[in-house]
């Protein structure tokens, strides 16, 4: 996107952005206005203007995603790109068919023709107001609870989310809604999101951590923690953020305000409450890439004299240590009342480390694994998985002094 826009003139931004005024200015009270207003719509997608800017940023993208074999079609390269946006075009029936097929099955989103009178794309003389997305302009507000998605899901698309800035092969979709978000919002605007709260520590959010330091400042953090309540039939680890894109790095003792809102807290104050007098101020000097530090000054310093003078379990102990079992799979925790019972009569070692649900989670039949026993549990989901699954013992990346060292599963 930042690289097609250059392409687009000043000219053709004009002319769209005023065809999509001209739909805004219809009276819609009216069953007449709205048939205006689709119907201005409509001419203003069909034009020759909007088909052409729309051809050339899907002929960007398709380039990026363009299947490149020896006896294939004829790839998206700068020569044919320049002709495209030069009206000069020589592509033939096949190439704009390919182009059409790869923008339906990767749902190409140019945000400078979806919102043309939002984002203003420069005409390479002009330098654009947000240096990293490539335009002008963004919308004052952004509210948004994007999609949850772990990153074993994302693996289909992984490849085409290495141009974040943020991109980690591990991270979760909320890093890569907030990095676009923040884009999005112009400056001087606000962005505020409900993401799990898992990225304001974990090692994969570290460079999403930087691009905010450097590109935005932090106004509220919120950390409900590990929630049972805040959405009904869900077991969530939840954040509400409040963001305000900068053009450099704010200074140091500006502070953002973080707030806890565990399931506890809340039982106590109202969300105002907690927001209006129950908060901690953390200057931004504290939100480094490598670590936020949003606990209280004598907890910080409390923590920084753990991490500087403590020692290592693994300093302690004279074998290696390991982390246990790794998978992400549900089905390796939890397992229902019937293979319960087939596990224990295969292997009664199961049944002492079998631990049941809530009264209500085991009216439905319900049963969570966990044991200290690595053998044991290795048993267990091995037979529970089956043997088309691959499980092994992994020791750490680094060693944990403020942890116990339990086996788990995740991948």
């Amino acid at each position: 996107m930042k690289r097609s826009a250059a392409y687009v003139t000043l000219l053709s931004a004009l002319v769209l952005a005023s065809s999509i005024e001209a739909v805004d200015a219809a009276n819609d009270l009216t069953i007449e206005g709205i048939h205006e207003k689709e119907q201005r719509l409509a001419t203003a997608i069909s034009s020759y203007g909007y088909q052409k800017e729309k051809l050339i940023a899907d002929a960007w993208c398709s380039a990026f995603v363009w299947r490149k074999t020896k006896d294939g079609l004829q790839p998206i390269t700068h020569g044919v790109f320049q002709g495209l946006s030069c009206g000069a075009d020589s592509t033939s029936k096949e190439v704009r068919d390919e182009i059409e097929k790869l923008r339906k099955q990767y749902q190409f989103f140019h945000w400078h023709l979806a919102f043309p009178d939002v984002f203003r794309c420069t005409d390479g003389n002009e330098s654009p107001e947000n240096e990293r997305a490539g335009w002008s302009g963004g919308f004052d507000v952004i509210l948004g609870n994007p999609p949850w998605v772990r990153q074993e899901l994302l693996k289909p698309i992984k490849q085409l989310l290495v141009v974040f800035q943020s991109f980690a092969s591990t991270a979760d979709s909320s890093v890569y809604f907030l990095e676009r978000a923040l884009d999005a919002t112009r400056l001087n605007g606000r962005l505020a999101m409900l993401t799990p709260n898992k990225w304001f520590r974990a090692n994969y959010a570290e460079r999403l951590r930087t691009v905010l330091r450097e590109c935005a400042h932090v106004h509220l953090l919120v950390d409900f923690g590990h929630s049972r309540n805040l959405f009904p039939d869900a077991d969530t680890f939840p954040a509400a953020v409040v963001f305000e894109p900068s053009l450099s790095a704010v200074p140091d003792d500006t502070t953002a305000l973080f707030v806890q809102a565990h399931d506890s807290d809340r039982e106590r104050h109202s969300m105002q409450e907690l927001i209006g007098h129950h908060f901690v101020r953390v200057p931004h000097s504290n939100l480094r890439g490598n670590r936020w530090q949003l606990e209280s000054e004598a907890e910080s310093k409390l923590l920084d004299c753990l991490m500087t003078r403590g020692q290592q379990l693994g300093s302690i102990l004279d074998r290696p240590i390991f982390r246990g079992l790794l998978s992400g799979l549900n089905e390796a925790f939890y397992v229902d009342s019937t293979l319960r019972r087939a596990l224990t009569a295969t292997d009664p070692s199961c049944e002492t480390f079998s631990k049941g649900f809530s009264v209500v989670e085991m009216l439905r039949g319900g049963y969570r694994f966990g044991t200290r026993n690595g053998t044991s549990l290795f048993h267990l989901v091995r037979t529970t998985l089956g043997h088309g699954h691959r499980l092994k013992m992994r020791k750490p990346r680094r060693q944990y002094s403020q942890r116990p060292i339990l086996p788990f599963i995740r991948t």
